[in-house]
């Protein structure tokens, strides 16, 4: 018995927002299979959910969900997608696609153009819009990469998600950056490697070593999650971020990181200018009060002197703070 699939994709998590969300392209498909297939005698065979996917830079078939969906098609099935940009854009991508269903005998859908792809008009209407969804993403890269490219050119030191070291805070012209002090502890500790004369290779699995154990402390801080400081690129560009911050903030930039406490809202808030990138002094009430609560012992020590050991083999010595 003839069975229908539909396939449903969401490129990334904001596609909810735009009217294409997954509950809206069921429901196209379960209201394209009322009037147009049940009353052939097709069966409903469910959908196939490929999540965070790119149409344009990965094929449909190899995606996880695309390919356990063409396993499961015979000879005599349909496929149903809500709107022909959710299948694939590229209309390269859509010819592979569509030789190879019509290879094994299955009839595509789309909802959105009521097109006979068995026919020249059909085909046509098809590659129209298909080469109309692939110039309309292909338009979209070039004009987010023109701007990331003039942004760095004002900024060397400019990243789309903000500095390394600072976290953004706000969103459109409201956003500004705020020191990040769990970020910078570990700048910091790369930093210190480099100043000894090692090497990105060997100062990574050290650095993920040490983020390890402050994952156990703060589980929820974005900055330690696993496998994100054990890449040498990553090494590189920590070390460099944390010398312009020395630069522009002084030698106890990160004095006083306390990672047993969420870090206030209101502590050491400043204000950021996103294209000329000049960021003034934390307030030094805040790094006083650091160094207050790291001489009473309520701070966690500097472990660098514990790292160089592991890597020269040596006992750690006692490391000046202050």
């Amino acid at each position: 018995m003839p069975t229908v699939y539909c396939y449903i994709r969401e490129s990334h998590r904001y596609s909810a927002e735009t009217g294409i969300s997954k509950d809206a392209q069921e429901g196209i498909c379960q209201d394209y299979y009322k009037v147009r297939l049940q009353r052939q005698g097709v069966a409903w065979g469910g959908y196939y959910y490929d999540q965070a996917t790119s149409g344009r830079h990965i094929p449909f078939l190899l995606r996880e969900q695309g390919w356990e969906l063409r396993k499961k098609l015979n000879p005599g099935d349909h496929l149903v997608v809500a709107y022909h940009d959710r299948s694939t854009r590229s209309v390269l991508d859509f010819h592979i696609l569509l030789r190879e269903l019509q290879r094994i005998g299955v009839t595509l859908h789309f909802a959105n153009l009521l097109c006979d792809l068995s026919t020249p008009e059909g085909m046509l209407q098809a590659n129209i819009m298909f080469s109309m969804a692939q110039a309309e993403s292909d338009m979209r890269g070039r004009r987010i990469k023109e701007c990331f490219r003039s942004l760095k050119e004002k900024d060397p030191g400019y990243r789309c998600c903000g500095r390394m070291g600072f976290v953004q805070v706000g969103k459109n012209k409201a956003r500004y950056l705020d020191p990040w002090p769990e970020e910078r502890s570990i700048m910091r500790f790369i930093w210190r490697f480099q100043e000894k004369g090692y090497s990105a290779r060997q100062i990574a699995p050290i650095v993920e070593d040490y983020v390890a154990e402050l994952r156990e402390l703060r589980p929820d801080c974005l900055c330690f999650r696993e496998g994100q400081w054990g890449k040498v690129n990553r090494v590189l560009q920590a070390g460099r971020a944390y010398r312009r911050i020395l630069e522009e903030e002084g030698e106890d930039c990160t004095e006083g990181v306390d990672f047993t406490k969420d870090r206030k809202e209101d502590g050491g808030r400043i204000e950021y200018n996103r294209l000329n990138m000049k960021v003034p002094d934390q307030t030094r009430q805040n790094r006083e009060e650091n160094r207050r609560l790291r001489k009473e012992g309520k701070l966690p020590p500097d472990n660098f002197d514990r790292l160089m050991a592991r890597v020269t083999g040596t006992e750690p010595q006692p490391c000046a703070t202050g």
